[in-house]
């Protein structure tokens, strides 16, 4: 470091210096989730998928395509640490997607380091926390000019020390910076801890790999629906909110991932089911007390419930517009929206803000 030092000390840029400065915008490997030079994880517990989850990643980026909602801008080389597979499944997985895909070269751009592919008499496996390892490594990525690597998984690459101990964990995440500022993208893949409840899911292993990547993916299964996978994000450093929400996913092994629509836990399914019950019940003309009786809430959780309903003021105004400008009279729309009193729906539908109190 000494020799970068001004005077013996950092170097540093004054904030009006830095404001001036022209310094090019964030540019993402995989468009929104990972930038160039950033470090992603995905975990999960075992049997979900995260191998194959991750060949459709690394196969998206190698090919600049699509996956899920996401996309690659265009093709860069990937290098896939597997660590854990045996070859022959690790062959086969890659081999379903290419065939499905069916993109000409579309394995040019990927890399893959295996055990397997030591001579037999080598007893050394890769450990990323030993010195002349990470320098191996690091020759690899360079000698390949790869721009993502795919660490599959932290357990098998992290041979020594205890994975519960932040400071045994340094010598992996200097590592990991030192490639983002060489612009290397690195996806790391872990398991998911066993103090995991609901949708507060963990990494096994200390908390300070969390610390530092840019986005963290969970992967778990939907209770009662086999297949089917919720992606969720429990990290997004550079992704707007709307952009992170949690995703519904069905896997086939030959068929791949597909989104199969927005995850909502089962609590909010049944919030949103008996809201819009009430809703239906106000729009028929019932009276705001028996409504209250009847799902027991308080006359200002009422008021909020129907004001929460906008979308769907949205779309019934569209419908009454459309309606009445056909010619239909008010008792005729009245009696097609299946309600009592087109007035106190129009009240309703036409002001963002209404209280039935």
């Amino acid at each position: 470091m000494d020799k970068y030092l001004i005077n013996n000390a950092l170097p540093v840029v004054n904030g009006e210096r830095l404001l001036q400065m022209d310094i090019p915008p964030l540019q993402n490997i995989i468009d929104p989730i990972l930038p160039v030079g950033g470090m992603g994880l995905i975990f999960a517990k075992r049997g979900i998928g995260k191998t194959h989850f991750c060949i459709e990643i690394a196969y998206a980026v190698a090919n600049g395509i699509g996956f899920l909602n996401w996309s690659a801008s265009k093709s860069r080389k990937v290098l896939y640490l597997d660590l854990e597979t045996q070859i022959a499944a690790i062959k086969q997985r890659f081999e379903v997607v290419h065939n499905r895909l069916n993109i000409p070269n579309g394995m040019k751009n990927i890399e893959l380091f295996n055990h397997a592919l030591f001579d037999k008499n080598c007893t050394e496996m890769l450990n990323i926390d030993n010195d002349r390892h990470r320098e191996i490594l690091t020759n690899t990525i360079n000698n390949l000019n790869v721009d993502l690597i795919i660490m599959d998984n932290l357990s098998s690459i992290r041979r020594s020390g205890n994975e519960n101990d932040a400071k045994d964990c340094h010598k992996i995440i200097e590592w990991a910076l030192l490639m983002r500022k060489n612009d290397k993208s690195i996806i790391f893949v872990g398991h998911e801890g066993k103090k995991s409840e609901g949708d507060a899911k963990t990494l096994r292993g200390s908390s300070r790999m969390e610390d530092v990547v840019d986005t963290i993916i969970n992967l778990s299964e939907i209770p009662n629906q086999k297949g089917n996978i919720k992606l969720m994000f429990t990290k997004h450093r550079h992704m707007s909110p709307d952009l992170a929400n949690p995703i519904n996913m069905n896997f086939n092994p030959e068929n791949g991932w597909s989104i199969i629509g927005d995850y909502i836990p089962e609590d909010e399914k049944l919030m949103k089911k008996r809201n819009l019950e009430i809703l239906q019940l106000k729009l028929q003309g019932i009276e705001n007390k028996e409504i209250c009786s009847k799902f027991q809430i308080s006359k200002s959780e009422f008021s909020k419930i129907i004001n929460k309903c906008k979308f769907i003021k949205d779309e019934m105004r569209k419908v009454i517009d459309s309606l009445l400008s056909s010619g239909k009279t008010e008792s005729e729309v009245a009696k097609i929206l299946g309600v009592k009193n087109l007035s106190e729906v129009k009240h309703y539908c036409y002001n963002v803000e209404v209280d039935f109190g």
